[in-house]
Order: C-alpha cells, then structure tokens, then sequence
C-alpha cells in the first residue's frame, strides 16, 4: 500500500489529464484509516509499525509526532520503523546522523537509506568512508551505494563506478541504479562535455 499511495501522492488530481488508478477520496480515506491503526495502541504492534511505514508515503502533519516517539522510545523495533520513515519525512536529519553510530547493523543500515532519502549532504563522509572501506559488511555496503545515488556528492560517481565490475549482481545493480539516477539529475547525455564526470 505505501508504494501506491507514494506514487499517488505524487500526482495532481486536477491537472492531470489521466484518471490516476485510486480517486482522491479513497487515498483521504486510505489515509484515514492508517492514521485510525497507527492510533489503536491495542492493535498488535507490528500491524502499527507497518501502518505507519505505509502512510509516510504519502506525508502528512501527525506522522512527524509518531516517527519521533518511535524513535525516542529506544525499542528496536519502532527505531527501526522510525529511521525507515525519515527516510520520506524530513526534519530528522540529526537523528539519523546519530543513528549512524549505532552498533545494531539493521538499525545503521536503517540510517544510510534515511540519509539518501533525505539527500543529507553532511552525510556523505561517513557514506563515502563506507563505499571506500573494503571491510565495510556486504548489507551496509549495498545501503551506501543506493545513498550515494541520493545524497549525488561530486566524489559520488568515482566511488560507485568501481562497483559496476562486482560478481556480485545486487551491488553492481545498485550502482548502476545510483549513477543513472545522478545522471537523471544532471541531464548529461554521452554528447555533453561533463559526461566524464561520470
């Protein structure tokens, strides 16, 4: 459901000339209802962190409350819901700095993706140490490539081109999605002078 409502968030209900797949009332009420969950403390808690991870998709006001006692809380399982939705709600840029020195591997990882979600340039030296470190863990590694492709530093494409050579087809994927996706930001074609830059 997050995708979905993500994807129609995006969209202008008056202005585009195609009807979108859900009609503008049923994502309010989508959006109700998650809210509604999200609320019910005496649904199960897994139901409630997933509804709140389907609903940042498409942001509204109270979200920003529940993402940060998820996160204050200091339960794993709601910080780990909570770094996943800063990824799509702004405004927690140093929570997500902090998350960094976390030693729970799910909840860093957690934090890199937040971090190219956000573009969170002051991010980029820790970001950058992990894509330079050969030790870096296989998981963190694969959220750093995919947070480059967000965060599009200038040391960004010498960093990830290495990687487009990996036996291993999720890194290399998720380097090549990360360099297409910076050179959808800059518009350079093989013609253009900076194409080198990547």
């Amino acid at each position: 459901m997050g995708p979905a409502l993500e994807s129609e968030d995006l969209l202008d209900f008056d202005d585009d000339p195609d009807p979108p797949p859900l009609s503008e009332s049923t994502v309010e009420n989508i959006q109700a209802i998650l809210r509604k969950v999200y609320a019910d403390e005496s649904a199960p808690t897994l139901v409630r962190r997933r509804t709140l991870e389907a609903a940042v998709r498409a942001e509204e006001d109270w979200q920003t409350e529940a993402i940060r006692n998820a996160y204050s809380g200091g339960q794993r399982e709601w910080v780990l819901t909570a770094l996943f939705c800063m990824k799509y709600v702004s405004g927690f840029d140093a929570q997500i700095v902090e998350a960094f020195s976390n030693p729970d591997p799910e909840i860093h990882r957690e934090a890199i993706l937040a971090a190219g979600g956000q573009e969170l340039e002051e991010a980029w030296p820790h970001i950058s140490s992990l894509l330079l470190n050969p030790m870096t863990p296989r998981e963190l590694l694969v959220a750093a490539i995919c947070a480059a492709g967000g965060i599009q530093d200038e040391e960004a494409p010498g960093l990830l081109r290495p990687f487009l050579g990996s036996p291993d087809l999720e890194i290399e994927e998720a380097a090549r999605e990360s360099l297409a996706m910076i050179e959808r930001t800059y518009g350079l074609g093989e013609d253009d002078d900076e194409h080198e830059f990547f």
